[in-house]
């Protein structure tokens, strides 16, 4: 499982912009005319799904290879797919697993009880971005092999 950088910095003109967008093709289609679709930031699509149930994968594949016991549920969404209210929560139980195998950092805000609003949706993407943040600091500060020696000076990486 690759990681994908998650979107996390929605905005409200983002959503104004989507349902424009929306507006605009609908009219279009009601003239019979060939409408263009792009994916648009301010809308959850399903992209933006595949990414957040690949990057939870990959958060939890990776806590487990660390010694972490993160078990969750994941699902593979075909292009017709739609969520329902049971894929939502799952997802959100399966972040709420990986932070409670792992740890969840001080600068994000909690787990939302629903993606029904940007800013829900910002939470999550944030706290999975911030977990592998942590997650890769982690494992660059292991020592490697024969860099340890008795005695020896070691300087552990600093976060800044």
């Amino acid at each position: 499982m690759i990681w994908r950088d998650p979107i996390y910095d929605r905005t409200q003109a983002d959503i104004d912009y989507a349902i424009a967008k929306i507006t605009e093709w609908k009219r279009l289609i009601t003239r019979g005319e060939r409408v263009n679709v792009i994916e648009l930031k301010g809308c959850l699509n399903l992209s933006d799904i595949t990414r957040i149930e690949d990057n939870i994968k990959y958060l939890s594949d990776t806590l487990n290879a660390l010694g972490y016991n993160s078990h969750i549920f994941y699902k593979t969404w075909a292009i017709d797919g739609l969520p329902d209210i049971n894929d939502v929560r799952r997802i959100l139980n399966n972040v709420l697993e990986i932070i409670e195998s792992y740890h969840q950092p001080n600068d994000v805000p909690f787990i939302p009880n629903s993606l029904l609003t940007y800013q829900d949706v910002n939470s999550l993407e944030l706290n999975l971005f911030k977990i592998k943040q942590m997650i890769d600091l982690m494992i660059m500060s292991f020592p490697k092999s024969g860099k340890l020696t008795s005695n020896g000076l070691h300087i552990l990486p600093m976060r800044r």
